[in-house]
C-alpha cells in the first residue's frame, strides 16, 4: 500500500467519525433546546398563575391579579421552540423528505425567528428584574431566577444551532440541502476534487 493510498484510507476513516459525531451533535443539541423549553414553560406558567389569580398576601399589586408581558412572551418562546425542536428531532432521527420543511433554508429561517423572539422575552424579563438576590427567600423571586435562567440557556442553544448551520450551508454553497445531511458531509473536501463534493451533495438534495 503506497502512501497516497494509506492517506486516502484515513481520510475516509476520520470522515465516518466525524460524520457520526456532527450526526449525534446536532440531534442532541435539539434534545437539549427541547428540554430547556420545557422548563421554561413550566416556570413561565407557574409564574402567570401566580399573578393572574386572586392571592392572599400582599406582596406584589396588593394582592389583585395583574398582566406580564414578558412573561406571556416567553411561554409562546418556550412553545414555539418545544414544537420546533420535537419537529427536528422527528426529521433528523427518521430522515424523511417533507417538502420545504426538510431543508436547511427552512431551519435556519425558523432558528432566526426563533433567535429574535427568545432574546426580545429574555432581554425584556432581566431590564425588569435585574437582580433578584434581595428577595429569594420568596418563592417568586426563585421562580422568576429559574425562569430567565432556562430562557438565557435557550437562545444559547438556539446561537449555537444556527451559527452552525449557517456556517455549514455556506461552506456547501447551498440552501436546498437536507437538514440531516448539511451537518454530515463536510469533509468530504478531503476526500477528492470540489466538482466530486458537489456531486454528492446533488444527490442529498430534495427532489
Amino acid at each position: 500500500m503506497d502512501q497516497s493510498e494509506r492517506r486516502s484510507r484515513m481520510t475516509v476513516a476520520t470522515t465516518h467519525v466525524t460524520t457520526k459525531y456532527a450526526r449525534a451533535v446536532h440531534g442532541w443539541a435539539y434534545v437539549v433546546l427541547g428540554f430547556w423549553s420545557i422548563m421554561l414553560l413550566i416556570f413561565t406558567i407557574v409564574r402567570l398563575v401566580y399573578t393572574l389569580s386572586p392571592r392572599s398576601d400582599t406582596f406584589l399589586n396588593g394582592g389583585r391579579p395583574f398582566y406580564e408581558p414578558c412573561v406571556m412572551e416567553l411561554s409562546i418562546c418556550a412553545l414555539f421552540g418545544l414544537i420546533f425542536s420535537a419537529m427536528m428531532i422527528f426529521l433528523l432521527r427518521t430522515r424523511k423528505k417533507i417538502t420545504i420543511i426538510s431543508r436547511t433554508w427552512f431551519e435556519v429561517a425558523v432558528l432566526g425567528l426563533l433567535w429574535f423572539l427568545w432574546i426580545g422575552g429574555a432581554g425584556s424579563a432581566t431590564t425588569i428584574w435585574p437582580d433578584l438576590n434581595f428577595c429569594v427567600q420568596f418563592s417568586p423571586c426563585r421562580v422568576l431566577q429559574a425562569m430567565m435562567a432556562w430562557a438565557w440557556l435557550g437562545w444559547v442553544t438556539i446561537t449555537f444551532i444556527l451559527l452552525t448551520s449557517i456556517f455549514f450551508s455556506f461552506r456547501a454553497r447551498s440552501w436546498e440541502l437536507l437538514i440531516y445531511s448539511a451537518w454530515e458531509h463536510l469533509q468530504c473536501w478531503k476526500c477528492g476534487s470540489w466538482r466530486g463534493y458537489r456531486s454528492q451533495y446533488n444527490e442529498l438534495r430534495p427532489r
